[in-house]
């Protein structure tokens, strides 16, 4: 295996493993420290796949200025951790249902939206852009004239 991909997988394990750290870790402060260690490691990524604009770009945006700004911010309030957890075993079942049915509506929405266009022609849906392009074209041909 090269040198490249060793490091590839490894930093998009470090990645991986610190993304999840800022969505559970208890302190903000501590999961903007971890926020900084994924963007570290995703422009290391961004270098072994040649591309070192992007990783320059990441690392002085994100991390030099945003970054900074939200520590700065995080660490000026204080932040009542205690107060905001009270209501949260209270919000779960909500959450939880809305986490589930999420996906199953834009399954079905896809289903659909393939269906109708299958029965008029022979075009085939393959996903929920394609479903959405031809649905609302006017908004996705503006959206995809801007990005060219």
């Amino acid at each position: 295996m090269p040198l490249l991909s060793i490091l590839f997988y490894l930093f998009a394990t470090v990645l991986v493993v610190s993304a999840a750290m800022v969505v559970t870790i208890k302190n903000p402060v501590k999961a903007a420290l971890f926020l900084v260690l994924s963007f570290f490691s995703a422009a290391c990524i961004w270098m072994t796949l040649e591309a070192e604009f992007l990783s320059i770009a990441l690392v002085l945006v994100y991390v030099g200025a945003v970054m900074v700004l939200f520590l700065f911010v995080v660490m000026m309030l204080d932040i009542d951790i205690e107060r905001m957890r009270e209501g949260f075993a209270r919000n779960m079942p909500v959450g939880a249902l809305v986490a589930g049915i999420s996906p199953i509506y834009r399954l079905c929405f896809c289903i659909r939206s393939c269906r109708s266009h299958s029965a008029r022609s022979n075009y085939r849906c393959h996903s929920v852009d394609d479903a959405a392009a031809s649905r609302y074209p006017l908004p996705v041909s503006f959206r995809a004239s801007q990005s060219q």
